[in-house]
């Protein structure tokens, strides 16, 4: 089995992050890779949707059944073809003094995770760092003043004949 998480701080509260987590319809303006639809029930399913470029028109469909849900603490859901390849995802938010610390990570499982970790950890942990980082920044309000452009200088006119033309 292959295992990768990655972790970030969030300056707000569990129960904020997590009620932005569990908003699936606006998932992809902070997680790059992934797209999720329906309703997290433990036990139920919800339509997964995974891009190996982030840029990419569509990605790979299918569904996932949740396999944690305790609300402000653990999101997680799985999937795949038992022997082939299965995929565990998790989210845990813990509270912490200045916020919440956010670990996503994944369990990969079945032959082929196996014979391709070597090849494939750097990329996966990636993809889990982008995703919190950006997930991170959505809570960041900048409280610097935005600089303010200077005005603009009239141009000079222009001399010889051309100048003289409207």
């Amino acid at each position: 089995m292959i295992s990768v998480h990655a972790q970030v701080d969030i300056a707000a509260s569990p129960e904020r992050v997590w009620r932005v987590l569990m908003n699936f319809a606006r998932y992809r303006n902070w997680h790059p890779y992934v797209e999720m639809e329906g309703v997290a029930i433990l036990g139920g399913e919800m339509g997964f949707s995974f891009r190996n470029k982030s840029d990419a028109p569509r990605g790979w469909k299918t569904e996932v059944t949740v396999t944690q849900m305790e609300p402000s603490s653990n999101f997680a859901f799985k999937f795949g073809i038992a022997g082939l390849f299965t995929i565990e995802q998790w989210y845990s938010l813990e509270e912490i003094p200045d916020g919440t610390r956010v670990t996503h990570g994944s369990n990969y499982g079945g032959f082929l995770p196996t014979i391709s970790a070597r090849f494939i950890r750097k990329r996966l942990l990636s993809v889990h760092q982008v995703a919190i980082e950006r997930l991170a920044r959505g809570f960041v309000k900048s409280n610097k003043p935005q600089p303010q452009r200077a005005a603009k200088t009239p141009p000079k006119p222009r001399k010889g004949f051309r100048g003289y033309r409207r």
